[in-house]
């Protein structure tokens, strides 16, 4: 290799970085959007002329695309690379976030499934620029980090965006100024990734299906997907949705205690995660951390819910940490 390929893979490298740090942000800002609403359900029904029901039903199309988008994600990074992949997903989350500021359900409804559907592409792009801009020694640590920032994010959607909503921040201005940040998140991604050369030789349907193939014929993956998300219930149905709702109705908990309270799930996250990955990585085994995660969670969710004077909330809350170590 000539010394001026070496320097433009060297700065190619380092752009690959920048753009990762950036899509970092992404991730931070596509968990405040994933959390926010848990802390304006009373304010949404008012904005839609909606009931609670119809609320829930809202948000929750947010998984439907975000699951269903998580599947060619990946597909379309490898396909089209970084710069036009995760810049078309951080459009769509933009449009999303001004689509939900409209007061109409349907339009919201539409708004919240390309939050869904742009999301999909914040953590798979920031491991696809990590795995071009680092090397390999350091990947787990930038994934690692990568889930702290967006753990943070989730925090704060609700420690941040609970007071702000509950002073009297209004829900389209609130919403609008989501989607400007997602759009300037997104040039910057355009700009500063490099773009990449991609073989379209041999590139056939039967090629796109093998990764499917391989996955889906695997009984591990089943296994995997099912625990993970078992373990991710907690955090995005209860404490990201109807938590702090739950502690408001039927704690009787002021709204402040209760955003607080919902609030940890997250900071637990963004503590636990890089210490029980270093913890996995430093013993060499992933089946003993999973399970006591597990029997954590089992043990922390019931003293919640049939025992709460035991432990404080707050606590309860925070403690209520997951990783996914099954790879």
């Amino acid at each position: 290799m000539n010394s001026g390929n070496f320097s433009q893979k060297n700065n190619d490298q380092k752009a690959f970085v920048i753009a990762w740090i950036i899509g970092c942000i992404f991730y931070f800002v596509e968990y405040v959007v994933r959390s926010s609403p848990a802390v304006m359900i009373r304010e949404l029904t008012i904005f839609y002329d909606i009931n609670d029901l119809r609320v829930s039903s809202v948000l929750g199309t947010y998984y439907y695309t975000y699951s269903i988008t998580s599947l060619i994600a990946g597909i379309g990074l490898d396909r089209f690379g970084g710069k036009y992949a995760i810049t078309s997903g951080i459009a769509m989350l933009s449009l999303g976030c001004v689509l939900f500021s409209i007061p109409l359900v349907y339009i919201g409804d539409a708004g919240r499934l390309l939050q869904g559907a742009g999301s999909a592409f914040a953590f798979t792009g920031c491991v696809y620029l990590a795995s071009h801009g680092f090397h390999a020694g350091k990947i787990a640590t930038a994934i690692g980090f990568t889930q702290c920032i967006g753990m943070l994010g989730g925090s704060a959607g609700q420690f941040i965006t609970g007071p702000l909503i509950h002073n009297g921040l209004s829900l389209q201005t609130y919403w609008i100024t989501l989607g400007a940040i997602c759009f300037v998140i997104g040039l910057l991604i355009y700009l500063i990734t490099p773009t990449e050369k991609k073989n379209d030789g041999g590139f056939t349907k039967s090629r796109l299906l093998i990764p499917y193939k391989i996955v889906f014929s695997n009984s591990q993956s089943y296994l995997s997907g099912m625990i993970s998300g078992l373990l991710f219930a907690p955090t995005t149905i209860f404490a990201m949705t109807w938590g702090i709702a739950f502690f408001q109705q039927d704690r009787n908990r002021s709204y402040h205690d209760s955003v607080i309270i919902c609030s940890m799930v997250a900071l637990g996250w963004v503590i636990g995660s890089p210490f029980l990955g270093w913890l996995t990585d430093k013993i060499g085994l992933r089946k003993p951390i999973l399970l006591g995660g597990i029997f954590l969670m089992i043990i922390c969710c019931a003293q919640l819910f049939f025992v709460p004077n035991l432990i404080p909330e707050v606590v309860n809350g925070s403690a209520n940490i997951k990783k996914h170590f099954i790879k």
